[in-house]
């Protein structure tokens, strides 16, 4: 995993904001049209992004630097509700990269529209497969998609608990 660099939480919080999970400017950047007040930053690609110091910065890490301080080595800023865009206090958590993938939006290929059930034409019925640890723990092959979707939501709130993605109502 590539190192992040630090956010300086004093500079942060002399120069932004906190406006709910806003960022927005205290001061007047040098050379700038910027006024006290406007909202700092740009959306690009789902996510809000800072300039701060010549570098740009995800908004989340830096309203968590704020908020608490440095975020460890290793860790990840997640989106409890999985909108990148809302990044108000109650929504933001301290992650490791395999909890962060436990709550990934769904792939687009996809065809059950279920996490973890997909169609088996081996056998011509509906698999469920969820994944923990770098390991396919097999829930069975269904011959009714709703009977392998409550499985598959099963498996996922005991193996994943807080971060399956049923825990924040996507699905």
């Amino acid at each position: 995993m590539k190192a992040k660099p630090d956010l300086p939480q004093e500079t942060l919080l002399a120069t932004f904001h906190d406006d709910a999970g806003v960022i927005r400017w205290k001061i007047r950047p040098p050379r700038s049209l910027i006024k006290p007040g406007d909202v700092a930053g740009r959306v690009k690609g789902g996510y809000h992004y800072i300039k701060f110091q010549r570098k740009e910065y995800i908004a989340s890490r830096v309203l968590w630097v704020m908020r608490h301080g440095p975020i460890p080595a290793g860790m990840l800023v997640d989106h409890k509700d999985g909108n990148t865009l809302n990044n108000k206090e109650g929504n933001l958590r301290l992650v490791t990269p395999a909890q962060n993938n436990h709550n990934r939006r769904l792939n687009s290929r996809n065809k059950s529209g279920e996490p973890g059930v997909c169609w088996n034409k081996q056998y011509s019925k509906w698999e469920v497969r969820v994944m923990r640890h770098g390991y396919n723990r097999f829930g069975g092959l269904h011959t009714d998609l709703d009977f392998a979707i409550k499985i598959a939501r099963e498996m996922r709130a005991e193996m994943h608990g807080d971060f399956s993605i049923l825990a924040r109502g996507s699905v």
